[in-house]
């Protein structure tokens, strides 16, 4: 396919090339963006230039826009550590964070780059690599109204709906009780699952039965997209630590404890769910 960027659009690197990065890279490319794109995979970045996303962390640092998709904020600390004497004499106009971080690791990243004159925008994101490619992300939005301005056409190529707030990492806050009520609802129907096949019950046929009872969730809607990530992060090798369902869950007990803000169901969930998780994938494939 053939991609004509639009040159009113800003060009955008993007830093992070795994299922969601490269579902965004995809997306803005479909959009008419020149979109560059670094990832610490040679098959990944491989794939990417494949579809015309120019590689190299050169190209990312020297685009208007770079959306940072790594799995915290660790990426892009690096990536300013190891550049700070290119990015400091042509900064970005903004990066957009659409890791799921710490809300007091974006406080802190948005001061460090307000000092070179870039914008910060908090914009963690919801959905999933099939929602990133279609334009379809539900999208988390924190930051000053200039630097959201200024990447305004980036987020409306991604997103289908966009909830906007006024203070600095109240988005990430957002970002982390999603994923705690999410994972929360999928512990209930992995232990559901477990109780109804130790009776006969086929998995599928209680997943059915949820699906149409006070039990729904999005979780039970949805049970083969995390039997599915599962495996793929198994076949990308990602560490266990880095999986949202154990990294989330962690950092948000974590920030709700320093808060003192209530916090024992998350951190129960974060003690031993992501094995729980794992072990289901493993054992019994899921809902087909």
């Amino acid at each position: 396919m053939s991609h004509q960027p639009v040159t009113e659009q800003p060009s955008v690197g993007v830093l992070g090339l795994g299922n969601l990065g490269a579902g965004i890279a995809s997306r803005l490319l479909d959009a008419g963006f020149e979109v560059a794109g670094a990832d610490t995979s040679a098959n990944r970045t491989a794939e990417m230039a494949e579809q015309g996303v120019r590689i190299g962390t050169a190209d990312v640092i020297g685009s208007d826009v770079v959306c940072v998709v790594t799995p915290d904020e660790r990426g892009l600390i690096a990536l300013l550590d190891e550049h700070e004497g290119e990015i400091a004499r042509k900064p970005p106009t903004a990066i957009v964070l659409c890791s799921t971080v710490r809300p007091d690791a974006a406080i802190s990243l948005g001061t460090r780059l307000a000092e070179i004159g870039t914008h910060l925008v908090e914009a963690p994101v919801s959905g999933g690599a099939t929602a990133a490619r279609n334009g379809h992300l539900s999208m988390m939005v924190s930051g000053p109204a200039a630097g959201v301005r200024a990447v305004e056409s980036v987020l409306n190529a991604l997103t289908r709906r966009r909830f906007t707030f006024d203070r600095a990492g109240a988005a990430s806050a957002v970002k982390l009780g999603n994923q705690v009520a999410l994972y929360a609802a999928l512990a209930g129907v992995l232990e559901a699952v477990a109780l109804a096949k130790s009776f006969g019950v086929d998995e599928d046929a209680l997943v059915e039965v949820l699906r149409d009872s006070t039990g729904d969730s999005w979780a039970a809607r949805n049970l083969e997209f995390f039997t599915d990530l599962v495996r793929e992060y198994d076949r990308s090798s990602v560490p266990g630590k880095d999986r949202p369902w154990r990294k989330d869950l962690d950092e948000f007990a974590g920030i709700a404890r320093d808060r003192r803000a209530p916090h024992r169901f998350a951190a129960e969930l974060a003690a031993r769910f992501g094995d729980d998780l794992e072990l289901f994938v493993h054992n019994h494939g899921g809902a087909k």
